[in-house]
Order: C-alpha cells, then structure tokens, then sequence
C-alpha cells in the first residue's frame, strides 16, 4: 500500500550535508596549487635516467623535495613523457644502421648475454630510447620466436561467449567457466574483474535450505531449475542417475521416440548435457526436464549461489511465492540485500 507525504514549503525544507560531503566539498573548494614543469626540474629528471632505477629514485626525491605540491606519480609522468619526446631526436626504426639490427636479430636467435650486449648497444647509439621501442621492432619483424605473441593471438571475445559468461558468471566457479569457454582462468578473472565481479565463492544455499527460507518444497525449487529460472551451479545430469533410469525402463517407454535412442556407453563419474541425455535415452528435452522436475535424474552441483538467487529475485521470483508463509524478518532481509 503506496503511503502519502505531505510535501513541505520551500520555506521549511532543510538539506542537511553530510559531514563526509560537507569535508569533500570543502576540499574541492580549496584552491589548487600548480607547478609547472621548469627546465631545472627536466635536467634533473633527465640526469637521473642516465644512472638507472637508483638515479630516477634519486631524481624523484630531488623533484618532490624543491616542488612539494608535485607527487611521484606525476613525476613518473613526465619521465615517461620526457622518454618518449627524447625520440624525436632520433631516427626512426626503419632508418637505424643495418649493424644494430643484424645485432638484435642475432641478440634474440641466440638470447642471454647477447641479447643484452644488442639492447646495450642500441641504447649506447640512442641514450634514454625505451625497451618497449626495441621489443617492437623484434616482434614486428618476426624475431620473437616461442613468444606468446606470436604462437598464440589473442582471442576475441565474440557476442555468444560474453552472453555464456554473462550466464555462467553467477552460478558457476572460475575453473567451471574456464573449461566451459575453453579459455584460461587468468582471462575468466580479468573478465570478471572487469564486469566488478569477484572470483570468490560467494555464500551457497542447498535445496534445503533454501526451500526452509522460502517456504516451498524441494519439488518446486527443481521444476524451477529445470525451467532455468532458478540456476544451479552445475544442471549436468549425473551419469549414476542415467544409467538408473535406463536399468528401470519406465520413464523411457512413457517419454521416448521411436528409433531416437543413441548407444553410448554410460560413465558413472561423468556428467551430460541435458541434449546428451535426450539423445542417450531416446526422448526430447522437456522429457529430460520433467524427470529433473520430478526427481529421476540428478543433477551434478544443485546448490544455488547469492548471484543467481539475487537474479532470481530480480525477474521476478515473488509473484511465484506465497509471502505470507515467509517469516517478517527473512522478508525484509530478501528485499534488502537481494
């Protein structure tokens, strides 16, 4: 039942700030103080990077220490930035002496010290050329033999799998989706990070716990699964339940088509698809759900994750539940978390 407000007067109407925002906005407030880059503070930074990793840390102190509102990542910056405008005093890769590249190419065919005796010799011809800038002229001109680069490109995500990953991401482990995409877990976790998802296992809910908190029966709660409204961490059907039902015989002579069953030797350690099911036992897929909605087959991993029951709540779930049966406290508790 929708409650009625009575709107206040302009006049009345106080917006207390929070004092977070209150400090937040005060800082922003603050006038910011600016250096800018003199050419005392660019020789220093460029004698640094003529001594290595300790020259540049010494540089950096140097830099902070006669400009304080400067930090070390902006001094960082502009050693990038001065490293890259040095190039322009330099010619361009296609253009260097026929000498230095036959030294790289031998440098990477043979590796180890004579790889760093042509990196040397490049940067002695070129001071202050970055690594990232001989490492391309190798790779662009086929030197990198072995290299990940050059065995195995990169793979495209096409609009299928990011539907998949989409789908698996909330019931399914890392390795789960790794082996289902055919792809690495170090790609599945970057993947998730970049949708702000985490790679840990969220809090897990069994059948039975989960039809105690909703108040419905497990028979329910697997007609949803094998609707595919409620998503388990695993749907595969358990071989062991397969080969029990074909040893009964009766949900086969009910559910199957003439000359549709498939001879396939039965693992009891294995896990099928749902269209694998269907063809070992001859039927169609809604038979192979109504068997999982009445309990003949099991199913690998029925417990149910907070990211597919938050899903589940999303689409919809309270029309099919009967709130009155639901304990006040647990209620307001789905529809403040979920």
């Amino acid at each position: 039942m929708a409650k009625s407000f009575a709107q206040p007067t302009t006049s009345t109407v106080k917006y207390p700030v929070p004092d977070r925002q209150r400090v937040r906005v005060a800082r922003l407030a603050l006038p910011r103080a600016t250096c800018h880059w003199s050419p005392v503070l660019d020789q220093c930074l460029r004698a640094g990077m003529e001594h290595g990793r300790r020259g540049v840390r010494q540089a950096t102190e140097r830099v902070m220490a006669l400009c304080p509102v400067l930090t070390r990542a902006e001094c960082w910056q502009r050693l990038r930035w001065l490293r890259e405008h040095a190039c322009g005093e330099r010619p361009l890769p296609n253009a260097w002496p026929a000498d230095l590249l036959k030294q790289l190419r031998e440098g990477y065919a043979k590796g180890g010290m004579h790889k760093r005796a042509a990196f040397r010799a490049i940067r002695t011809r070129y001071p202050g050329l970055p690594g990232h800038v001989i490492v391309r002229v190798a790779r662009r001109q086929g030197w990198l033999v072995g290299s990940s680069t050059t065995m195995s490109p990169r793979r495209r995500w096409t609009a299928t799998e990011q539907a998949r990953f989409a789908a698996m991401a909330e019931c399914r482990t890392v390795a789960q989706m790794a082996l289902a995409l055919e792809r690495s877990t170090k790609a599945i976790r970057w993947r998730l990070g970049a949708r702000s998802l985490s790679a840990k296992t969220d809090t897990i809910w069994s059948l039975r716990q989960l039809a105690g908190t909703l108040r419905v029966g497990t028979t329910t709660l697997r007609r949803w699964s094998a609707e595919r409204t409620l998503r388990v961490r695993d749907a595969h059907v358990t071989g062991d339940s397969l080969r029990a039902c074909l040893a009964r015989g009766s949900f086969i002579r009910e559910c199957a088509i003439p000359g549709g069953v498939v001879p396939m030797v039965i693992a009891p350690d294995q896990h099928y698809r749902w269209k694998d099911a269907a063809r070992i036992l001859g039927c169609r897929i809604d038979a192979v759900r109504q068997g999982i909605a009445q309990g003949v087959f099991k199913l690998a991993d029925p417990t149910v994750s907070d990211r597919a029951l938050a899903r589940f709540f999303r689409q919809g779930a309270f029309e099919r539940l009967n709130m009155t049966r639901i304990d006040p406290a647990i209620y307001r508790w789905l529809v403040r978390e979920i």
